[in-house]
């Protein structure tokens, strides 16, 4: 049987067969993120509103310079993360800090008609 589905379970019983690649940290992704962040405390953020993303450093500080110059954001209320991976380094582009998902949902969906989705990150979540 050919799987046609873009992910699958690998069974108990593999009838004989070998499974290539199961052992790679990738398939355990929670384990390997580590956060590096040189310039705040991570731990006096709870949940933020997520711009952008990319492996690119450069392509996220002009990110950050565009918003800022493009829709009237506050400097001081964007801030970048950065967690390194098996895979490389990923670095989002966060806005503001929120006591709870619900209000930075709220706040994203009634004030950031620039964004066409609201996607929420629980900063405390990443490491």
């Amino acid at each position: 049987d050919k799987n046609i589905n873009d992910f699958y379970l690998i069974p108990i019983d593999k009838k004989g067969k070998i499974i290539s690649n199961k052992d790679k940290k990738v398939l355990d992704f929670d384990s390997n993120l580590n956060i590096t962040n040189h310039h705040l405390n991570i731990t006096d953020y709870k949940f933020s509103i997520q711009l952008t993303a990319s492996i690119e450093y450069n392509n996220i500080l002009q990110k950050r310079i565009d918003y800022i110059n493009n829709y009237s954001l506050n400097a001081s209320d964007l801030y970048i993360i950065a967690f390194n991976h098996n895979l490389g380094i990923d670095y989002l582009l966060l806005y503001k800090n929120f006591e709870n998902n619900d209000i930075a949902f709220n706040y994203c969906k009634n004030y950031l008609n620039f964004t066409p989705k609201c996607l929420i990150v629980n900063v405390q979540n990443i490491d």
